[in-house]
């Protein structure tokens, strides 16, 4: 089956190397807060949201090589 917008083509691709700007740890950790919360924030406590939001500006904006390991 084709994607009609290219939307598979680009996660496959793109979507994957931002995944994969996160150490294999890190996705683990990431979505271990994902099946966590069940979807909802208030699972979460303040802390792990500081962690997830840390996580995820790291996906975003990729990672500083002299940063060393992301922390909340």
């Amino acid at each position: 089956m084709e994607a009609r917008d290219g939307g598979d083509r680009w996660l496959a691709t793109v979507g994957r190397e931002y995944w994969n700007r996160l150490t294999a740890s890190e996705r683990r950790e990431l979505l271990d807060f994902v099946k966590q919360s069940k979807r909802k924030r208030s699972n979460l406590s303040g802390t792990e949201r500081a962690r997830v939001v840390a996580l995820l500006d790291k996906v975003r904006r990729g990672a500083d090589p002299q940063d060393g390991p992301v922390t909340p």
